[in-house]
Parts: C-alpha cells; structure tokens; sequence
C-alpha cells in the first residue's frame, strides 16, 4: 500500500497479483461482491458471482451461472469453485465466525423464499456451505435484490429486501442469528406511493444504527 500513499516516492513500485480461474462450461465470469480475511497466516477472500456463456458474436451473453469462489491467497492463489443451479445471490456478508451468503432460491417449491448459505471462516473445508437455508416468506417480496450486513462483534446478520404488505410497497429489514440461522427480529419500513428498493445496507458499529441505501 506504500507506493499508492507516497505516489510512487523514492523510486517505490506496486507489485500487482492476480489470478484467473474458470467455471466449468462458462467463458466470462462476473464478480459481484467479496470479503477478504487473514486465518492462522494465511490470506482468505471469498467471492460470489454470475458465470455466462459468450460465444455468439453481436449476441448478448447466455446461459447465466451463478458461483461461490474461495481464493487461498497465500498459497498461490489456489481456487475452489462451487455452482449454483437455483439460487442467485447478490451478497457475501463476513460475520465474527461465518461467512453467508444472501440471495433468493427460485426453484419452484420455494419461490418465494430467502436463502443463505454459510460456512466457517476458520475451517473452510467444513460442509456447512452445502447446506441450503430456506426462509419463506409470509408476504409478497419480488427477490430483485437480497443485501446483507454484518453486526460487528457478534455472529448476527441483518438483510434488507423490497416487500409489499396490504397494498404498501416498502423494505423489509431482518436480524438472523448464523448459529441456527433462524430470524430474530423484522421490520417493516413502508413507502407509500412509490416502489423503493433497497441496494445497501451498513453497519455503523459506533453509532449502533444501520443504514439504508434505497432507490
């Protein structure tokens, strides 16, 4: 980071890495969100993102895949990717043991659903992340975005979701608890007369309030 701080003083250069790695049957992939995070010396980031297939020229993108990657840093950037066939996620949230990833599960049994899945920070191979946690919905929620924080300091995590309850259009903000993942708290904030969605969602850890960017 000293190069960038100093503008490149006293002759100091930016030694860049990168890594590339492929899903398989997909030739471009987009990343969406990450978190990255240092374990017993060794260098963590966890990604989620979409998977397409471009191989028609002047033809959009097909074929979309959404992916989960863990990215070993420290030892050569290894990667390991998992695929997702009924499940988009559009957040990857970092609590003090967990890492969960927020998104909508749109098989057709449970449409109308939240899912997370998590896994440990501390002990990756750990088969929690192959386990799908469902939360259907008791209102009409059009999953067009699931954003998530974490409260700093604890294994909780709020999400924050577009609703329609009674006629009102409006976000829905929820607390879990990674331990069970079952919700803990809900509410409801309305927008009369007009669609609000909401695309992030912050923590402030010395105000102990959270704050909502909505469109």
């Amino acid at each position: 980071i000293s190069p960038f701080l100093n503008n490149n003083n006293n002759g100091m250069t930016t030694s860049i890495n990168y890594t590339k790695f492929e899903v398989e049957g997909r030739d471009h992939n987009k990343l969406k969100k990450m978190i990255a995070y240092t374990t017993q010396g060794n260098i963590y980031v966890m990604a989620i993102g979409e998977s397409f297939l471009c191989d028609q020229p002047n033809q959009p993108c097909h074929s979309g895949l959404d992916f989960f990657a863990i990215i070993d840093v420290t030892n050569n950037f290894s990667t390991q990717v998992e695929t997702f066939t009924n499940e988009v996620y559009h957040d990857i949230i970092e609590t003090a043991n967990h890492a969960v990833l927020v998104g909508g599960d749109f098989s057709a049994s449970t449409s109308n659903a939240i899912c997370f899945r998590k896994l440990r920070k501390y002990n990756i191979p750990y088969t929690e992340r192959d386990y799908l946690y469902r939360f259907s919905l008791p209102n009409t929620e059009p999953l067009t975005f699931v954003y998530g924080t974490q409260i700093e300091g604890s294994d909780r995590f709020m999400t924050s979701t577009f609703g329609y309850i009674n006629g009102v259009e409006g976000t829905i903000i929820r607390t879990f608890n990674t331990s069970n993942m079952e919700m803990m708290a809900a509410q409801f904030i309305p927008s009369p007369g007009e669609k609000t969605q909401p695309y992030e969602l912050h923590y402030v850890p010395e105000t102990g309030k959270v704050l909502l960017l909505q469109l």
